[in-house]
C-alpha cells in the first residue's frame, strides 16, 4: 500500500500525537522504533511475522521535518546528561544501576 506522506502523517502520526497529548496523566514515556522493516529478513515483505515496512521518519523529508518540529517543542524531553535533574531525580547517578534501582 503506497499513501502520500501527508495521508501517513494524517493517518498514523497525527493521532498518536494527540493520543499522547491526551493522556499526560498516564503516558509518561513514548519509545519510537525508527527502522526500516523491510531490510530484516524476519520481517520482510511476504514473511510470517506481518508486514512492518519503513517506519523511518528521516526516510521522507515531509515525514522528518513534521516529526522535528513536533518533538523539539517544549512538551518532550530528551535523552541527556541531564535528564535526571529534569525529572526531579537529581543527585542519582546515571548509569545502569541506577536506573534498575528506579524501577
Amino acid at each position: 500500500m503506497d499513501e502520500t506522506p501527508e495521508a501517513i502523517w494524517r493517518d498514523w502520526y497525527e493521532p498518536f500525537f494527540d493520543f499522547v497529548h491526551a493522556n499526560t496523566d498516564f503516558i509518561r514515556a513514548v519509545a519510537y522504533i525508527n527502522a526500516d522493516w523491510n531490510e530484516q529478513p524476519m520481517w520482510k515483505p511476504g514473511g510470517s511475522n506481518g508486514y512492518r515496512g519503513d517506519s523511518r521518519v528521516q526516510a521522507n523529508a515531509y515525514l522528518k521535518e513534521r516529526w522535528l518540529n513536533e518533538i523539539d517543542t517544549a512538551f518532550w524531553l530528551h535523552g541527556s546528561d541531564q535528564l535526571f535533574a529534569s525529572l526531579l531525580f537529581e543527585g542519582r547517578q546515571v548509569g545502569a544501576s541506577s536506573v534498575f534501582e528506579f524501577l
